[in-house]
């Protein structure tokens, strides 16, 4: 069995297989708070570039960085 890692989000604590993604780690969120995350995939280009997609897509009214 893999070695394990913690995550925290907020005030949950879970366990996942190392070598786990960022993408799965988001899809998993995205479907159990489907109102609240939502999961982009981008190719990398830096934070700026991150955050101005982050811009263009946001819908609600407040943006978390």
């Amino acid at each position: 069995m893999g070695k394990k890692v913690k995550v925290t989000v907020g005030k949950e604590v879970r366990e996942y297989e190392q070598g786990i993604t960022y993408a799965a780690l988001a899809e998993e969120y995205q479907e159990k708070y489907p109102g609240i995350v939502r999961a982009i995939h981008k190719e990398n280009g830096g934070h700026g570039s991150g955050i101005n997609e982050g811009l263009k897509l946001a819908g609600g009214e407040y943006f978390k960085v």
